[in-house]
């Protein structure tokens, strides 16, 4: 049985990436970005800070901050920058290489939402190659 590093070591050596992978890390990156922005939003509002403080200063209606925090959504990165400076924050970015380590049970940070309450428990299929989910 190959581990969860194996499996994405393995996938991301491929000529091409398999659609499992490309739509787990889309959906974890967006997840993470919209924590990030809710858990802004929450520390300012309780300083006070209202959506349409926050839609004044972007040139927006507050309807259109509501949805953009409601859920993850794929946000352009130019209205993630706004969101966040107008949370008062300098906006950041950050990569981490996928290292090859065959041996570990580590998770990588993105996933280790998956095994937190009030997330769906979603494991990474068997998979040795791209073949694998075709």
């Amino acid at each position: 049985m190959t581990t969860y590093p194996q499996q994405l070591q393995n996938a991301i050596s491929d000529n091409v990436i398999p659609p499992f992978w490309l739509g787990y890390f889309r959906e974890a990156y967006r997840e993470a970005i919209n924590g990030q922005l809710l858990e802004l939003y929450n520390t300012a509002s309780k300083d006070g800070v209202t959506k349409k403080e926050i839609a004044e200063k972007m040139g927006r209606r507050p309807e259109q901050i509501t949805r953009w925090l409601a859920s993850p959504s794929n946000l352009e990165s130019d209205t993630i920058s706004d969101l966040a400076l107008a949370l008062g924050y300098v906006p950041t970015f950050g990569l981490k290489k996928i290292a090859p380590n065959h041996h570990s049970q580590q998770r990588h940070p993105l996933t280790l939402r998956i095994n937190t309450p009030g997330y769906l428990q979603v494991d990474p299929p068997s998979m040795t190659s791209a073949s694998a989910l075709a």
